[in-house]
């Protein structure tokens, strides 16, 4: 058991993700999860890791953040603690989220948005912007805790699905010839606003859930022929409605699919959460 932890960041490992074939560690501290008076910037930091078991050390490569300059950038993530809300990794790729920023330019001027970046890792061992999107408004004074979305990166890093707000379901972006381009959207099914997402490690299963704002979720599994995805099938609870948010996050990996919902209950009425693990 290995701790890696900074003392200076606040909400230091709110998320995580990453290989261990690669020995990469992805960790978010997006300063924390709800409004204070300590300052600093959010951040996405990438370690290393070298030897293996008890005997292993982890080593600081990289300090990932976005620009804050209106100047610069489009987006300004909100008093600064919102970048890193998600991190997902796949070889030499990183989606990261911000799930309250605010705009710095055009006609959403000052809105709340939801901004996915990808930075990808070059030959000489540095990480960079490739991607910078915006994937839906929350509407100023929304906690958007509530609705935290996120996304997959696949097993090689070329495909990265990405859940979305505002009613925009998820979409999938592929990378091919050093460019990024969107190969498909995914559109929502239910009548919610928000879509997180899941990808596999082949690429060629993936899937997202809706819901949560209106406290409960579907799952919806899509597949890949060459570059169009096709849905195969709807997972659903069958007491939709209780308050269970089910589909607050998911996982899949082939045949097999997992969806959290963290307010199940149990018989004394507890809401002590549950995950559901289905299989093809």
């Amino acid at each position: 058991t290995n701790a890696i932890s900074k003392d200076t960041d606040l909400k230091f490992g709110y998320s995580v993700d990453g290989d261990d074939g690669d020995n990469i560690a992805v960790i978010g501290s997006p300063r924390k999860a709800q409004r204070s008076s300590k300052s600093g910037k959010s951040a996405v930091y990438v370690y290393s890791r070298s030897g293996t078991g008890n005997n292993a050390t982890f080593s600081l490569d990289a300090t990932l953040k976005p620009s804050l300059s209106c100047g610069t950038s489009t987006w300004e993530p909100h008093e600064e603690w919102s970048f890193g809300d998600n991190v997902e990794y796949g070889e030499d790729t990183i989606l990261i989220y911000a799930n309250d920023v605010i705009t710095c330019k055009g006609s959403l001027l000052g809105s709340h948005v939801l901004v996915a970046y990808i930075f990808k890792k070059d030959s000489s061992g540095n990480w960079a912007i490739e991607v910078e999107r915006e994937n839906g408004s929350i509407g100023g004074g929304i906690d958007p805790y509530r609705y935290q979305i996120n996304g997959g990166v696949s097993g090689d890093g070329t495909r990265v699905i990405m859940g979305g707000g505002g009613g925009n379901g998820a979409q999938i972006w592929h990378k091919s010839s050093g460019t990024w381009s969107l190969e498909q959207s995914l559109a929502k099914v239910s009548s919610s606003d928000y879509g997180r997402g899941a990808i596999d490690a082949s690429s060629d299963v993936a899937a997202f859930t809706d819901g949560f704002k209106g406290k409960w979720g579907r799952g919806y599994i899509w597949e890949r022929s060459g570059s169009t995805w096709t849905r195969t099938a709807t997972i659903r609870r069958s007491d939709e409605g209780n308050g269970a948010t089910f589909g607050r996050m998911s996982k899949i990996d082939g045949d097999r699919y997992a969806i959290s919902s963290p307010r199940t209950e149990n018989a004394a009425g507890e809401a002590i959460g549950a995950v559901y693990i289905y299989e093809k």
